[in-house]
């Protein structure tokens, strides 16, 4: 027996010996396959696992954004068609005139005190709200009144400023004090907060007191091109119910009437009224608090157009129209 085979001899009976690193190389082969081939399976496992979750979200993105796209379709066919409205010019000489006046008892300065108020919009779109200091009545003619600047505010389109109206705590427009005094009407709400409604040719826009916050709008002029012309607040009786609430009456310059809900802003009923040819019928426009609306037409004829459903108490003409006047009933 040689060398090698006693060589070979011993290491088969030592169960300790490892092997040749000639052995181990020639082994590496087979074992790197066996491992890769795992190794792929699992890769391959793991790539199906993730096209399946990714196919996932990418479907349910897919849903949400026609979802999405659906909602959007509708908003837009829903949404009345809007007219383009260019701000006016700031430099315009006649923009400081003033259109409108009003007094009111409101919260202005702060929430916890109300004190007697004046409030002048203007012809360029600025409104603004003075505090007045009334001395006591046996000091009256002593000490003048002052008022004071107190808020400003500026509408963005710069349109003419045509009314401005107060609504107490429970949304109705604040009555008259001298009303109030004498019993003719109830005490407004001095609890809740004030709200300011700013009417322009363009507009209706309601604001909090006393912080002057923007609170919704009606556009009239962007959705039906129309422009304000008159307004006033009226009590609106039922003929069939003894419901009666107060809503606004507006005339524009096509010559219809629209009445909006307070302080919801919603257009409830539109009448035709006067042509808008008609020009001087239009600016001859009067407003009663019973819902009934007084015109000049044709310069010879008064017009009368009743849209509340209870007639009002006392209803004349002038005497210098020689024709008789026309009266138009509504069913409410």
């Amino acid at each position: 027996m040689n060398n090698t085979s006693i060589t070979h001899f011993l290491s088969f009976q030592n169960p300790l010996c490892t092997l040749h690193p000639n052995d181990h190389l020639a082994l590496e082969g087979p074992l790197s396959r066996v491992k890769s081939l795992k190794k792929s399976l699992r890769q391959s496992f793991r790539r199906i696992r993730r096209s399946r979750v990714s196919n996932q979200k990418r479907q349910t993105a897919q849903e949400g954004i026609s979802r999405h796209n659906r909602d959007a379709l509708q908003e837009i066919e829903l949404a009345p068609v809007q007219r383009k409205i260019e701000a006016r010019s700031a430099e315009d000489s006649f923009t400081g005139f003033v259109r409108t006046l009003y007094f009111a008892d409101t919260f202005l300065r702060d929430s916890s005190r109300h004190s007697p108020s004046l409030w002048a919009g203007t012809n360029g779109g600025t409104v603004y709200a003075f505090c007045l200091r009334i001395p006591p009545a046996e000091r009256r003619m002593d000490e003048p009144v002052r008022a004071e600047q107190a808020k400003e505010i500026q509408l963005m389109h710069r349109a003419p400023v045509i009314g401005i109206i107060i609504l107490d705590g429970q949304s109705t427009p604040l009555p008259e004090p001298l009303e109030v005094a004498h019993d003719l009407s109830k005490s407004p709400n001095m609890q809740g907060c004030h709200q300011l409604l700013v009417v322009s040719e363009e507009q209706l826009k309601v604001f909090t007191l006393p912080k002057v916050v923007s609170k919704l709008k009606l556009k009239l002029t962007a959705l039906e091109g129309s422009r304000v012309r008159k307004v006033a607040v009226a009590n609106f009786v039922s003929s069939k119910t003894e419901h009666s609430e107060n809503d606004l009456a507006v005339l524009t310059n096509q010559g219809d009437i629209q009445i909006i809900s307070l302080p919801s802003l919603k257009i409830q009923a539109r009448y035709p009224c006067i042509r808008k040819e008609d020009v001087s019928g239009i600016a001859s426009c009067v407003f009663t608090r019973y819902g009934q609306e007084n015109n000049v037409y044709q310069m010879k004829q008064s017009g009368r157009l009743k849209m509340s459903g209870v007639q009002p108490l006392i209803c004349t003409h002038s005497p210098r129209f020689n024709s008789s006047a026309s009266d138009y009933s509504l069913k409410t």
